[in-house]
C-alpha cells in the first residue's frame, strides 16, 4: 500500500506584513515554522490515486526545452486566472487552498473562462474539512467527480462549519457531488477536462508548465539553512504562480499580499520545483465538437451579421467571455459561424461573416467536427427529410453531399443543420434542456444514451485497425494494430460516443487496463481497466495520452501526449452497431435496440447494423 504525506498546517500568527514587491517579512516564515512543529504531519494511504492516475505518469525530460519559446518573466496574476490570496486561518487547509487555486487557474486558462472555485466544497466532499490532505487531493477529486462548485455558493468558512452540528455534519451537507441538484457545476460553463497529473521536477519543465497556469508544490520551513526561505520537504503547500530571470514565485495561504519568491537555484527553490506538480488540463473537444480559429486582421462589426439573441437563447451569462460565447456557438451547429468581441466589449455570435472584411474587432471562426453515417452493407448514407423548418424523419440517400451531418455531445446525436434536435432511436426529439440539465441527465442516465459496439476502430494513417495480441503476462491479451479483417472477432470492440468510457474487447468480454507497479506496469485486457474518451477524433487515455501506433513497430500501440495537430492519431469507427436503450411495452426500463435498414427504411431493431463514421469539418 502506498503512503503519502498529508499537509496539515494551521496558521497561528497575526498579519505583520512588509511588502517590497512580492516578498514578505521573515516573521511569517518563523510563524509557519512554529506551526509545523506544533502540528506535525499525518501519514495515510493514498486514496486519491486510481488506475488511471497511476498509468503512464510521464515526467519527461528537458531535451525539447528552448528558453526562447517562453517569456523571461511571467506573473500569472496579470492574466486574471489567479485567485486573490486566501487567509487560511485556524484550519488545516493549505493543500486544499493551493490545490484549488492551481486547478481553477489551469482550467480558466484552457476554457477562457475564470470561475473561482469552492475549496470548502472539496474539503466537505472528501470528508476532511480543516484536515490535512495530499497535495494531489483536489485534482484527484475533480478527475473522479467531474463536479466543481463555484466559490460564491459554498464559501470558505475555515472552522465555522466544523463547529456546527455533530461530527461535521453541517460541512458534509454542502457537497456538490452528493447533491448535484442543489449546486451549480462550474464545469458546465468551462469546456475542460483534467487528464492526468504531471510532475515538473526541473526548472525548465516548471517554466514550460507555468505557461498554462499555476502549479502546486509543498515545502518545509523548519530546519531551513540560514538565508533560505524554505527547504525540501512537504509540510506546507503553496501554488507557484510565476518567475523572472532568477527567481520562482509562489502564493502563500496567509495574509492580504500572499506572494513570495526565492532564487530558482537556491535550496528552497530547488525544493519547490522538485515537489511541483500540475493537473493536465485539456480543452474538451468531445463536448463541444468544434474548434475556433482567430481571423487575422480582425473584422468590421458593421459588416458582420449577428445571431438573434431571443431566437437562440443567447444571454449575457452565456456570452460573458470568449469561453462561454464559444461554448454557446458550438451548440448552435450550422447557424453559428463564429464569435466577435464588439466595440462595446460584448461578445456576439455570428451567423455570417459576409466575406470577413478586415476591421478592429477580434473574431474567431468556428469549425464543427461532424460525422456522416454510412451503412457498410448498402453504401447509403443517413439523411434528413425536413418539414416546416424542423427535421421530420430520417431518410436514406445515395450521395454523401445529400447526407445529414451530426455532432455528438452528452451521449446524443445532434443534427448540425437543426441543432435544437437530437436523435432518440430513429426519430427526432427537440432539445429543451439547458446545458446544466443536459449535464445532470448525462451524469444520471449516461448508460441510456448512444453507444457503439461490434466496432472496427480504424486508423487511416497506418491503414490498420485495433486488434488483440499476446500480452506480456501468460494467457493475457493486449491491444495491438493489425490489417483490417471484417471477419475477425479479435478486431471488434465496444466504445462510447461521449464522455468517459471503457475500451471493451467484444471477443474477450474484457476492458483495456494495466497491472503491476508503476515501473513494471503491463497493459492488458481484464475485468477492470482505464477510462478513455473521444478527443478531436483521437482516443484519449484518462491521463491525457492519445492511443497511437509505435513507429518502431507499427503493430504495437503506445500512449503519447494528446496534440490536436497530430492528425495521424485520428481513429474512426467502422462497421459498428449503433444502439441505445429504448423502453417498450414488454420492457419499460428499456432494452438496447440498434439503428438498422430494413426493407429500405431506418428502424430500431434487436439486430445489429453496420455503420461507419465519416468525418468532416464544417
Amino acid at each position: 500500500m502506498k503512503l503519502i504525506i498529508l499537509i496539515s498546517i494551521v496558521i497561528v500568527t497575526t498579519r505583520t506584513w512588509e511588502f517590497p514587491g512580492v516578498l514578505y517579512e521573515d516573521s511569517l516564515a518563523s510563524a509557519l515554522e512554529a506551526a509545523e512543529f506544533a502540528n506535525g504531519i499525518e501519514i495515510s494511504s493514498n486514496e486519491d490515486e486510481d488506475d488511471d492516475m497511476d498509468e503512464e505518469i510521464d515526467d519527461g525530460d528537458d531535451t525539447s526545452f528552448d528558453p526562447s519559446d517562453y517569456p523571461e518573466e511571467l506573473d500569472l496574476r496579470d492574466l486574471g486566472i489567479i485567485h486573490r490570496p486566501i487567509w487560511q486561518g485556524m484550519c488545516g487547509s493549505c493543500a486544499w487552498i493551493a490545490g484549488t487555486q492551481t486547478i481553477e487557474g489551469r482550467i480558466a486558462f484552457v476554457s477562457e473562462n475564470y470561475i473561482p472555485y469552492s475549496l470548502q466544497n472539496f474539503m466537505n466532499c472528501a470528508g476532511r474539512p480543516c484536515v490535512g490532505a495530499s497535495i494531489y487531493a483536489v485534482s484527484g477529486q475533480v478527475r473522479r467527480d467531474n463536479f466543481i462548485v463555484p466559490e460564491n455558493e459554498i464559501p470558505y468558512t475555515r472552522r465555522k462549519c466544523v463547529k456546527q452540528g455533530e461530527r461535521k455534519t453541517e460541512c458534509y451537507k454542502k457537497c456538490g457531488k452528493k447533491n448535484p441538484n442543489d449546486w451549480t457545476n462550474a464545469l458546465d460553463d468551462q469546456f475542460a477536462i483534467v487528464a492526468g497529473i504531471r510532475g515538473a521536477k526541473s526548472v525548465n519543465k516548471t517554466i514550460a508548465a507555468l505557461q498554462r497556469g499555476p502549479l502546486t508544490t509543498c515545502f518545509t520551513r523548519s530546519g531551513r539553512p540560514k538565508g533560505e526561505k524554505c527547504r525540501g520537504g512537504c509540510l506546507h503547500a503553496n501554488s507557484l504562480i510565476g518567475y523572472n530571470k532568477t527567481h520562482i514565485m509562489a502564493q502563500e495561504n496567509y495574509g492580504k499580499f500572499g506572494a513570495w519568491r526565492t532564487p530558482k537555484d537556491s535550496i528552497c527553490g530547488r525544493g519547490l520545483i522538485k515537489k511541483a506538480f500540475f493537473p493536465n488540463v485539456l480543452y474538451d473537444y468531445d463536448r463541444a465538437n468544434a474548434y475556433f480559429t482567430e481571423l487575422e486582421g480582425g473584422v468590421d462589426e458593421n459588416q458582420v451579421t449577428f445571431l438573434d439573441k431571443n431566437t437562440h437563447q443567447i444571454t449575457v451569462n452565456t456570452t460573458k467571455n470568449w469561453g462561454t460565447a464559444k461554448n454557446r456557438c458550438a451548440f448552435i451547429g450550422s447557424l453559428c459561424k463564429g464569435v466577435v468581441e464588439d466595440s462595446s466589449g460584448a461578445f456576439q455570435l455570428v451567423s455570417d461573416f459576409n466575406g470577413n472584411a478586415a476591421g478592429p474587432q477580434r473574431a474567431f471562426a468556428k469549425s464543427q467536427m461532424v460525422i456522416y453515417l454510412k451503412d457498410e452493407a448498402s453504401g447509403q448514407y443517413v439523411g434528413i427529410k425536413p418539414g416546416n423548418g424542423i427535421p421530420e424523419t430520417l431518410t436514406l440517400v445515395s450521395n454523401k453531399s445529400e447526407a445529414a451531418a451530426f455532432f455528438t455531445s452528452y451521449g446524443r446525436m445532434i443534427s448540425f443543420e437543426f441543432p435544437s434536435f437530437h436523435l432518440v432511436g430513429n426519430t427526432f426529439k427537440e432539445i429543451v434542456e439547458t446545458v446544466r440539465e443536459l449535464s445532470l441527465d448525462y451524469r444520471i442516465n449516461g448508460d441510456k444514451k448512444w453507444s457503439l459496439s461490434n466496432c472496427l476502430i480504424y486508423n487511416e494513417a497506418s491503414n490498420q485497425v485495433f486488434d488483440l495480441a499476446p500480452g506480456e503476462r501468460k494467457k493475457t491479451k493486449t491491444l495491438a494494430f493489425g490489417k483490417m479483417d471484417k471477419t475477425s472477432s479479435s478486431q471488434r470492440f465496444s466504445v462510447g460516443i461521449s464522455g468517459w468510457w471503457k475500451l471493451h474487447s467484444d471477443e474477450l468480454d474484457m476492458i483495456l487496463g494495466s497491472k503491476g507497479k508503476k515501473d513494471k506496469k503491463v497493459r492488458l485486457f481484464a475485468k477492470e481497466g482505464a477510462n478513455f474518451r473521444w478527443q478531436a477524433r483521437h482516443i484519449l487515455h484518462a491521463n491525457g495520452y492519445s492511443v497511437e501506433t509505435n513507429p518502431d513497430n507499427p503493430q504495437e500501440f503506445r500512449y503519447k501526449d494528446f496534440d490536436i495537430e497530430k492528425t495521424q492519431n485520428v481513429m474512426r469507427p467502422v462497421d459498428c452497431a449503433l444502439g441505445m436503450p429504448l423502453p417498450s411495452t414488454d420492457n419499460p426500463d428499456g432494452e438496447i435496440l440498434y439503428l438498422k435498414i430494413e426493407n429500405g427504411d431506418l428502424v430500431m431493431s434487436q439486430e445489429k447494423g453496420g455503420w461507419t463514421f465519416e468525418y468532416a469539418d464544417l
